[in-house]
Order: C-alpha cells, then structure tokens, then sequence
C-alpha cells in the first residue's frame, strides 16, 4: 500500500510483544519483513542486517526445537527403559511365585535357601505335606483340592511370621510346602511348627471339605545336621522326618529320625 511509515510503526508494535510475550516464532517473521521494509525504501545495508538477524533468529529456534526434540526422545528412552526393568522385575516375580498360593515357589527356593544356610548356622527348615490329599481330590474334586491348598498356603505362611517373622514358605509343589526358618533353633521350631500343624487340624474345615479332615504331617531339619551345610542335605534331612511322620500315624511333627543305611535322595519316596 506504499504507507512504509506505518508498515514500520507496526512491525516495530509487532516486535516489542512477541519480546513481551516470548514469541520466537512470530518474531522471525517479524525480522523478514523488517527487511523487507527497510529493502522497500532502499535501505540495502540495513535490509541486509535485518535479514542476517532473521537467519539468526531462525536457526536459533530450530535448534531450540531441535533439543526440545531431543530431551523429549530421551525422557521417552528413560521412560521405556524404566518401564522394561519393571515389567521384567514383575515378570521375575510372577517366575518366582506359585499362580494358586501366592507362595514363593520351588525356583524362589533355589535361588533364595543356598544364601541363608551358607550364612546362618541356627536356620531351620521344615517340610509340610497335606495328608490323603488325593483323597480329597478324589472324594470331592480338584477345585475343593485347590481351596485347600490355598487356605493351608495362608495359615502355614500367618502361623510362620507368628514365631519366626524372617521365614517364609513356600510351595513345592503339588500339597508340599516348605517353611524357612531364620536363626531359629530346633527346639524352637519344632513348637512353633507344631501349633501350625494344630492349627490347620483345628481350623473350621466344613464349608469346604465338609467331613473330610484336613491335616499336615511335617518334616524339620536344623541345616547343622548333615555335613557339609547344603540346601541338598538339609531338604533331604526334612524329608526324612516328614516320611518318618508319615509312617508314624499322620498329623504331626518329626525331627531327628535316624539316616538309613542307603540314604534316600530328596523325594525319593512315593506319594503319603
């Protein structure tokens, strides 16, 4: 429209808000028409300051955007990276627990008892097993089996933390279970044990077996009774109790069985 006055009072209006207001887009443009302007009315050198301005201008925001870009993939990273280690660890942990129970499982045991005995010489181990458990799956069925094992998961793992509060238990599998039993002596966890086994006797079995009882024989072992200390050797110790249990009428606790003349590995026995 030829007004290059006020084509220059606006731009100059235009300038101070977009530095006002942090505008760095707006004002790239701001400076290609400030040279334009200043190109309209002859003014070369200026024009071409003003233009070199605008080429600053815009490259500095470019690289702004740039490293905007750049952080943003790099929290996205940090993010997917974090994301990963916890769904491996969850994953670790559902690889480390019994589905039915809740317990850890047979592979948390190998990775976690071989540690605890090395270190502690006072630790205790004990083998529980679910007397005529295929009775009770046989007599009523599977389903019935698995609330058994869940509700003896429960009072096995409270009766435990009752006495011996850095223990845990864990499920062997089928109706085994095994309970750890930190810096506890054999005297000591041969009671605190056998108020578990009373315990699962006496719970009020009838909405789910009705007149089927439900009882636990259990096999205890201190990791000093066989040489040298080994998970191996300390299960097989249990083990031993448990069968002797076993034999010995059910529903109850046994320690100290004497080893046979051809010791029998760890579960080298058939089901009780």
């Amino acid at each position: 429209m030829g007004d290059l006055d006020g084509a220059r009072a606006s731009l100059e209006s235009s300038r101070v808000l977009c530095a006002e207001r942090e505008l760095p887009e707006v004002m790239v443009r701001v400076h290609q028409e400030r040279a334009e302007l200043y190109a309209a009315r002859g003014d070369f050198a200026a024009a071409f300051a003003e233009h070199k301005v605008s080429f600053a201008a815009r490259e500095s925001l470019h690289l702004k955007e740039r490293q905007s870009q750049a952080q943003t993939q790099t929290r996205q990273v940090m993010f997917e990276t974090a994301e990963a280690r916890q769904e491996a660890e969850r994953f670790r942990e559902q690889a480390r627990h019994d589905p039915l129970t809740g317990l850890p499982n047979r592979r948390y045991v190998d990775e976690e008892l071989p540690g605890l005995i090395a270190t502690d010489p006072d630790l205790a181990v004990g083998i529980a097993d679910v007397d005529h458990f295929k009775r009770i799956n046989d007599t009523l069925s599977h389903d019935v089996g698995d609330q058994v094992l869940t509700q003896i998961a429960g009072l096995l793992a409270t009766g435990l933390a009752a006495f011996a509060p850095d223990g845990f238990v864990a499920r062997l599998g089928g109706e085994e279970f095994l309970l750890v039993l930190p810096t506890t002596r054999l005297s000591t966890a041969i009671e605190g044990l056998d108020r578990i086994r009373r315990a699962v006797s006496e719970h009020d079995w009838q909405d789910i077996t009705a007149d089927l009882p439900v009882t636990v024989s259990i096999g205890v072992a201190g990791v000093n009774e066989a040489a040298p200390r080994s998970q191996s050797a300390a299960l097989s110790t249990a083990d031993r109790n448990l069968y002797a249990a076993k034999r010995a009428g059910r529903n109850r606790v046994v320690s100290g069985t004497p080893r046979e003349r051809r010791p029998r590995a760890y579960r080298d026995r058939g089901a009780a």
